[in-house]
C-alpha cells in the first residue's frame, strides 16, 4: 500500500486507526454533554471576530466549533442537518451518538468485530422504535401540544417567556402549512414575552414617495428588473456626444425606453415590487399612475411574497398573463418601532403569516427567534403522538430492552446515559435518582423521568415530547455511530506547501 500513496502521505489501520478516528467524535459529545436539558448547563463561545456567544444550545454551540479531526466534522454536520430541518434535538442527537461510539470502543477494546456490533445496534434499533411506539399517547388536547412547545423551548427562557413563547409556538404552527410561509420579523425592543403573530405578510420595504399608503383589492406584480434610467451603465460599449442638444436627445431616448417599460409593468399591476433599485423617474412615473412601487426587496422577501400572493417573479413585460399577477385583500403601510414595512393583508394562501419577536437585545432576539423556529417546525412536523420526556422514555426502553448479545445491551446502557446526563445536569445524584427511576419503571410506571428535585411523574409534570422527533433522533443517532464504526483506516496528506514567488 505504502508503494500506492505519494511522499508525505501517511496512513493508519485497524484498531489504532479506528480508535483515534472515534476520540474526536466523542470529544464533541462529551463536550455538550453538559447542555442537555432544561437544567443544562452554558457555554461562552467566542466569534471569529472575537464576540463572545452565552448559550447551551446544542445546534449554537456547533455552529461555532472548528472541528480538529474527520469523524468530529461528521458528527457535527450530522447534528447541524438534523438542526436544520427538524428544528429541535440537536444536542440529544449528539450526545447518543457519542455513547453509541463509546460503548461500540469498548466493546471493541475487548475483542468484539466492529461489524458484529454494527448488527447487534441494528436489531436493538429495531426493537427499540417498537417498544417507543408502545409507550408512545396520541396528542388530544392543546394542553399536550401547549406542554410539546414548552419541552422543546424549556432549557432556553424563564417561566413567565416560556408560557408565552410556547403559546405563540401552538398559534403560528395551526395558522401555517409551511415554515418558509412564515416570515419572522426581529424588533429589538420590549421583552420576549409581548412577542405576538401578524396577520398578513409584513416585507420591510417603503413605497415611493407621494405614493398611496394603502390600498385595496390590489394587483401585484413581483419583477426582477433594472430600473436606473437616472445612471446609465452602459459595458462593452460607448457613447459619444458633440453637443448639449446631442447629450439632450440620448436622455430623452433613454427616458422615453423607461415609460414605455413603466406603461407595460403599471397595464397588469396596481403594486410593483422590485427586487432591484427604482430610480426618480420611473418612480414619478409610477406615481403619475396611481402605482405603488417598492424596491429593494431582499430574496428571501421576493421569495415569500410571490409564495403567498400567488404571483411570479417576472423580469419581462410583453406577454404577462393573469396567472403571474398575484393578489390581496388590501395593501399598507405600516411603522413598527420607527422601522416602516409594507402589509399585506387577505392574502390568497391561508398558509401564511408574521411573527413579531421581540427582545431586550441582539442577542435574546436571536435565540428567541431562533428557537421558536425550531418549536414552530417540531409542532407542525408532529404526528400528534407524544412520549414523555425527562429521560422517561429512554429509561422505558433500555429496561425493556432484553439483549441476547452484548452490542444489544450495550445500546440500552447508551440510551440510558441519557437520563443520567439529565440527572447530572440537574444537580442530582445520577445513580441514586436513575435507581429510582428504574424501580418505578419495573413497577410499571413507564412515565417517570428526571424531576427538578426528584424523579417524578411526567405526565403529572406535563413533560412531552415528540414521538416522530424522538424516533428520528434514535434512527440519526445508530446511523451516524455505524458510519463511522465502519471506518478501518485513516489517510493523511501531506499540506501542500506554498512555494515563494
Amino acid at each position: 500500500m505504502s508503494e500506492l500513496l505519494k511522499v508525505g502521505v501517511s496512513e493508519e489501520k485497524s484498531d489504532e486507526a479506528r480508535t483515534s478516528f472515534l476520540v474526536g467524535a466523542v470529544a464533541v459529545s462529551n463536550m455538550i454533554k453538559s447542555t442537555l436539558g432544561p437544567r443544562g448547563m452554558l457555554k461562552l463561545l467566542y466569534t471569529e471576530t472575537g464576540e463572545p456567544i452565552l448559550s447551551n444550545d446544542g445546534a449554537t454551540i456547533l455552529k461555532h466549533i472548528a472541528p480538529n479531526g474527520p469523524s468530529a466534522k461528521i458528527l457535527i454536520d450530522s447534528a447541524k442537518e438534523h438542526g436544520e430541518k427538524e428544528g429541535d434535538g440537536t444536542t440529544t442527537l449528539t450526545v447518543l451518538t457519542g455513547e453509541l461510539l463509546q460503548e461500540a470502543d469498548r466493546l471493541i477494546f475487548k475483542g468484539a468485530h466492529p461489524s458484529k456490533i454494527i448488527r447487534s445496534y441494528r436489531k436493538a434499533h429495531e426493537e427499540a422504535m417498537r417498544i417507543l411506539r408502545e409507550i408512545g399517547e396520541k396528542c388530544r388536547t392543546e394542553e399536550e401540544k401547549l406542554s410539546l412547545a414548552k419541552s422543546t423551548l424549556s432549557s432556553k427562557f424563564s417561566p413567565v417567556e416560556l408560557e408565552s413563547l410556547a403559546k405563540l409556538a401552538v398559534a403560528v404552527s395551526e395558522k401555517a402549512t409551511d415554515i418558509e410561509m412564515v416570515n419572522f420579523v426581529k424588533i429589538a425592543e420590549g421583552e420576549v414575552s409581548s412577542s405576538y403573530v401578524e396577520e398578513g405578510i409584513l416585507l420591510e420595504c417603503d413605497i415611493g414617495p407621494g405614493q398611496k399608503t394603502e390600498m385595496d383589492s390590489p394587483r401585484v406584480l413581483v419583477v426582477n428588473t433594472a430600473m436606473d434610467t437616472d445612471k446609465v451603465k452602459i459595458f462593452g460599449a460607448k457613447a459619444s456626444v458633440t453637443s448639449p442638444k446631442e447629450l439632450e436627445e440620448l436622455e430623452n431616448a433613454e427616458r422615453k425606453k423607461m415609460a414605455k417599460k413603466v406603461e407595460e409593468i403599471a397595464a397588469h399591476a396596481d403594486i410593483i415590487i422590485n427586487r432591484q433599485i427604482i430610480y426618480d423617474y420611473p418612480t414619478q412615473e409610477f406615481t403619475k399612475r396611481g402605482k405603488i412601487s417598492i424596491e429593494r426587496a431582499d430574496f428571501s422577501g421576493i421569495e415569500m411574497v410571490s409564495k403567498v400572493l400567488n404571483a411570479k417573479v417576472l423580469s419581462t413585460f410583453d406577454n404577462v398573463q393573469k396567472e403571474d399577477v398575484g393578489e390581496c385583500g388590501r395593501f399598507e403601510r405600516v411603522k413598527i418601532s420607527n422601522r416602516v414595512f409594507s402589509r399585506f393583508l387577505g392574502v390568497p394562501n391561508k398558509g401564511a403569516c408574521t411573527v413579531v419577536v421581540k427582545g431586550p437585545s441582539k442577542e435574546i432576539l436571536e435565540e428567541a427567534a431562533r428557537s421558536l423556529v425550531g418549536a414552530v417546525k417540531v409542532l407542525m412536523n408532529t404526528s400528534e403522538e407524544y412520549v414523555y420526556g425527562g429521560g422517561s422514555a429512554e429509561a422505558a426502553v433500555a429496561l425493556r430492552l432484553k439483549g441476547e448479545t452484548e452490542g444489544e445491551r450495550a445500546y440500552g446502557r447508551a440510551l440510558l446515559e441519557v437520563t443520567r446526563t439529565l440527572a447530572e445536569n440537574a444537580g442530582h445524584s445520577p445513580d441514586g435518582i436513575l435507581d429510582e427511576i428504574m424501580r418505578r419503571h419495573r413497577e410499571g410506571q413507564h412515565t417517570y423521568g428526571v424531576g427538578i428535585d426528584e424523579a417524578s411523574c411526567m405526565r403529572e409534570k406535563n413533560v412531552r415530547e415528540s414521538l416522530r422527533l424522538k424516533e428520528i433522533i434514535w434512527t440519526k443517532a445508530s446511523e451516524t455511530a455505524e458510519m463511522l464504526l465502519r471506518c478501518d483506516g485513516i489517510i493523511r496528506h501531506k499540506p501542500r506547501e506554498r512555494l515563494r514567488e
